[in-house]
């Protein structure tokens, strides 16, 4: 498969597709992807993901899920929801929990993950 592309003045690829979009692309056989950095590049020279950013990406993403387990129990900490006292201490001993799942020994690569008791 032919692929086009463009380059800028310190020879990086600055756009790429697959039919000449402009009189000054150049035409190749290799892919073409976008690198973590954003950066566009031959499939075969894009630089590899330090293992640091790939454990930040983990890290985010187990995050944005505990985010969203206290999102869907923000409901029930409301003063006008009524809970009982004890139902009510064991939700907000889960969201406490589930607020420390970052300090955990394994995060972000080996996480448990709390359950409401009660």
């Amino acid at each position: 498969m032919k692929t086009y592309y463009t380059l800028n003045d310190d020879g990086s690829i600055t756009a790429s597709a697959d039919f000449p979009f402009s009189d000054d692309c150049f035409e190749t056989g290799k892919e073409i992807v976008r690198g973590h950095d954003g950066k566009l590049y031959f499939a075969d020279e894009a630089p590899i993901k330090p293992e640091n950013f790939i454990q930040q990406e983990l890290a985010a993403q187990i995050r944005a899920q505990r985010d969203f387990l206290l999102a869907a129990t923000d409901y029930l900490v409301m003063p006008d929801y009524l809970l009982s006292e004890e139902r009510r201490d064991a939700i907000i001993a889960y969201r406490q929990t589930l607020r420390d799942v970052p300090e955990q020994f394994g995060f972000p690569h080996d996480i448990e993950w709390p359950t409401v008791s009660g």
